[in-house]
């Protein structure tokens, strides 16, 4: 009986050593300069309330790991430029720096992270609040 109890203990304090242990999230994981190279390039794209024809965004991504990107809502009432740095997780996009809209010097800051997939010359992240989708041109 003793053999067994000191098995029960020595197998449950296996089970809650692991289960204890931390993990990194496959989130957390930066991906391999290779697969951000692929991001590297201009894009241009719409979000869902704007016609794919008018590609209202235009995202610039560089090897340094800065971009710059331009949009508008409604080319009537407002345009907005960003320009900062951007790092990419598995899952996630992290855009960090600043933006302005109408011309005017980019003051404002925006630091956010969002989901993002990129599949062949199709990228489709959030910004702004808005999702949008780009192609690579």
């Amino acid at each position: 009986m003793k053999k067994l109890q000191k098995l029960f203990w020595v197998v449950l304090t296996s089970v809650m050593a692991v289960s204890f242990s931390s993990c990194n999230s496959e989130e957390d994981e930066p991906l391999d300069p290779c697969v951000v190279q692929n991001i590297v390039g201009t894009w241009k794209g719409h979000n869902i309330i704007q016609a794919a024809s008018d590609d209202p965004m235009c995202a610039k991504f560089y090897e340094d790991g800065t971009c710059e990107i331009w949009w508008y809502q409604n080319p009537l009432l407002a345009s907005y430029y960003f320009t900062g740095e951007y790092t990419m997780t598995k899952k996630k996009l992290h855009l960090k720096g600043l933006f302005g809209d109408q011309g005017s010097r980019p003051s404002i800051e925006y630091d956010r992270s969002a989901d993002y997939t990129l599949k062949g010359d199709v990228l489709k992240f959030r910004f702004d609040l808005t999702d949008w989708t780009l192609t690579r041109k």
